[in-house]
């Protein structure tokens, strides 16, 4: 496990690619769908910040904690890449992708268009991927049930995931 400090990137997946590698050319456009920052060596910016990096190949993933560096996959390698960004392999074409979206304060001011917002911008993402899911799972949290503004967040939250 790599520790280096990268004071320039915000926690989360960071993925550095090139024009030139066709892996990269495949990868890219999806994770720039989603809160991956991708970093191109093809400007001068990105090809700095990568030799800042230590990057030597393309795709390499990185994934950053507290603005330091915890884990760095080199090369495409798809199991690893699966392990680190939490998609299932689940045989006969099939994967299992677990994918969380807080909408608390949209549904807290308006909950059935908070919560409907919600479904759709995971959704969304799923299908901008390539995948057609096949079951979406909602996983809802609230507080006290004999509190009236709890009962009328539960009521407007589970229309609008409906």
């Amino acid at each position: 496990m790599t520790t280096a400090t990268l004071p320039k990137l915000p926690d989360g997946f960071v993925v550095v690619v090139n024009g030139e590698c066709p892996t990269c050319r495949l990868v890219a456009p999806v994770f720039d769908r989603f809160d991956v920052r991708v970093v191109s060596e093809d400007d001068d910016d990105g090809l700095g910040l990568s030799y800042e990096l230590g990057v030597e190949t393309v795709p390499t993933l990185l994934v950053v904690e507290g603005g330091e560096e915890r884990e760095r996959l080199v090369g495409w390698d798809r199991g690893e890449w699966e392990r680190v960004t939490g998609v299932v392999d689940l045989g006969d074409g099939l994967a299992c992708v677990f994918k969380l979206e807080s909408h608390s304060h949209p549904s807290a001011i308006e909950p059935y268009q908070g919560a409907a917002t919600g479904v759709g911008g995971i959704l969304r993402d799923i299908f901008t991927m390539g995948a057609r899911p096949i079951a979406v799972l909602d996983a809802l949290r609230f507080g006290d049930p004999g509190d009236a503004r709890t009962r009328h967040l539960v009521d407007g939250v589970v229309r609008g995931v409906g």
